[in-house]
């Protein structure tokens, strides 16, 4: 070989083998971590749950590494949910939608199209087959829970008003700004938040939160078919006397929390409620620009705000409690603000049935519970997870820092749902306690480790 072909050999090995580290270099950067699976429907729900009279889930079932995402093929269209739990509750509003559909075939309805209270009477079905809802895929979820974010450094909190949030909720982070012109657009935006926030939730008449009730689901749910009809029944209600009795819906396991929190929404007005929920924040020690900021957030809705303020007020005697309320105002997406919501509920849960907590602590994008023994507590919703990179970024940086000027004795992470044996392995190996199929619903909750 002469010295020029021998040269160019050297650089087609270079370039072979530059490629093969490569690859390698590739395979095991995807070995660090675990591929969320997709599940099956028929092995992880309660036959219940999987199929009813008018619903049957989608076998498909597929994991983003923290929550499940399933589809539901119903007898009114097609619908989403992100998680187990929001799983439920449309289950029950399919329930709902089949009492609506009996009802619009009844005399009052006819009676109310032949006073001329209503043009015509579509039934859900027939309105299903043009749906509302329609697939989008799985939605942007909670990973961004798991970000490392902007924090204040003095009080350990999430800045919010150093976050910029896109209208479609993908979490995006702006870029630095200058301190007045950061000061303008907060203004701007706080005004149009407070104008959406009126505009989405305030407009549910009182009939409508009556026939939710009646109903036994949520006046402000994202259900765009079962919106509709229930404003239908509503108007059809003010033009004269209904004296339908409906059936009542069977409770479904886990959507407890709406019933008990329906009691307060179904009764008051929006704009009632929302002063009632800041007069509350005001009393657990929350600024009103704070708490402001926090009811203007529209991915937040009249319940879930309630929820969130119920067990916040469970949480009672225990400081610091603006730190969640700081941490929720930066909500980016309606996934976030309810799994946000579930992890306060499930503080509180802890905090009366397991261990009193002490103060709450900022740092991550969810609260900590710091107990008087010096336990560093993160009690988190999930359905089940993975060891995902957000995790991994999670374990090592935010949540593990979280009160690093404490006098913390250990770190424990408390998941609602199920830990794979690898997620469990590294977070043990960097020194985290963790629990898994945790319930704090009552004095007998327990959690698994190990």
């Amino acid at each position: 070989m002469t010295g020029k072909n021998h040269s160019i050999g050297s650089k087609i090995w270079f370039v072979v083998l530059a490629t093969l580290v490569a690859g390698v270099g590739a395979i095991a950067q995807e070995a660090a971590y675990e591929a969320p699976p997709t599940l099956s429907a028929s092995e992880i729900l309660a036959p219940a749950m999987l199929r009813g009279e008018h619903h049957e889930v989608g076998e498909g079932v597929t994991s983003d590494g923290y929550m499940n995402f399933f589809t539901i093929n119903s007898d009114y269209g097609q619908f989403e949910a992100y998680g187990e739990l929001a799983l439920a509750i449309r289950i029950q509003e399919i329930t709902a939608l089949a009492e609506l559909d009996e009802l619009s075939k009844t005399k009052v309805f006819a009676d109310a199209v032949a006073k001329g209270a209503m043009s015509q009477v579509t039934s859900v079905k027939e309105f299903a087959e043009k749906p509302v809802e329609t697939m989008k895929g799985m939605p942007g979820g909670v990973k961004r829970m798991f970000k490392r974010a902007k924090w204040n450094v003095e009080e350990g909190v999430e800045v919010a008003k150093d976050l910029s949030t896109s209208e479609s909720g993908d979490g995006s982070e702006g870029d630095d700004e200058s301190t007045s012109e950061k000061t303008k657009e907060l203004a701007k935006e706080g005004a149009e938040a407070s104008e959406k926030y009126a505009k989405k939730y305030f407009g549910v008449s009182r009939s409508e939160r009556r026939w939710a009730e009646k109903l036994g689901i949520d006046p402000y749910t994202s259900n765009e078919v079962l919106t509709r009809e229930i404003k239908k029944v509503a108007k059809v209600d003010a033009a004269g006397s209904f004296g339908v009795r409906l059936a009542p819906i069977p409770r479904i396991p886990g959507v407890s929390y709406v019933q008990d929190i329906n009691k307060l929404v179904w009764s008051t007005h929006p704009r009632e409620l929302r002063e009632l929920n800041l007069k509350r924040l005001a009393e657990m020690g929350s600024s009103e620009e704070l708490a402001v900021r926090f009811l203007d957030n529209a991915w937040f809705s009249p319940s879930v705000q309630t929820y969130l303020v119920a067990a916040l007020g469970d949480l009672e005697g225990v400081e610091k409690r603006d730190v969640a309320i700081e941490q929720a105002a930066a909500a980016v997406s309606r996934e976030e603000a309810r799994f946000f919501a579930q992890a306060v509920a499930m503080l509180a849960g802890f905090h009366r049935n397991s261990s009193p907590i002490q103060r709450l602590v900022g740092g991550a994008r969810l609260p900590a519970g710091l107990t008087a023994d010096g336990r560093l507590v993160f009690l988190v919703p999930v359905d089940d997870i993975f060891w995902t990179e957000g995790i991994a970024e999670a374990a090592s940086g935010s949540y593990s820092e979280a009160g690093g000027d404490l006098a913390v004795t250990s770190r424990e992470a408390w998941f609602r749902g199920g830990v794979s044996a690898r997620c469990r392995q590294e977070l043990e190996e960097s020194g985290w306690l963790v629990f898994s199929e945790v319930d704090f619903s009552s004095e007998e909750s327990a959690g698994t480790r190990g």
